[in-house]
C-alpha cells in the first residue's frame, strides 16, 4: 500500500522515476502473491489533515480509515488477481 502523504511529499518523492519503478515492483510482488496493492497516496489532498510531514491527524485518520474500509469492501477476488486497486 502506498500511504497518503502531504502534497510536498507526493511532489518530491511519489512523482520521481525511482518511486514509479518501486511502485511497479511492489505491484508485481502483490500480483505474484495474490495480494492487493492499494495506491492511497493521493486520497488525502488537503494538507491540513496531516499532523506532520508523514502522519495523519485525528480528522485525517478518520477520513482515511473510512475510505480504506470502503475500498476493501468493494474488493473482489477478480481485483485481487489483478494485484491493485484504484
Amino acid at each position: 500500500m502506498t500511504m497518503p502523504m502531504p502534497s510536498r511529499h507526493r511532489n518530491i518523492f511519489y512523482s520521481s522515476r525511482a518511486w514509479s519503478e518501486m511502485r511497479a515492483y511492489l505491484q508485481t510482488l502483490a500480483l505474484q502473491n495474490h495480494a492487493v496493492y492499494i495506491s492511497a497516496s493521493d486520497w488525502m489532498k488537503d494538507d491540513h489533515v496531516f499532523e506532520d510531514a508523514t502522519h495523519l491527524n485525528e480528522q485525517g485518520a478518520k477520513v482515511f480509515s473510512a475510505k480504506l474500509a470502503e475500498t476493501l469492501s468493494q474488493a473482489s477476488y477478480d481485483k485481487r488477481a489483478v494485484g491493485s486497486l484504484p
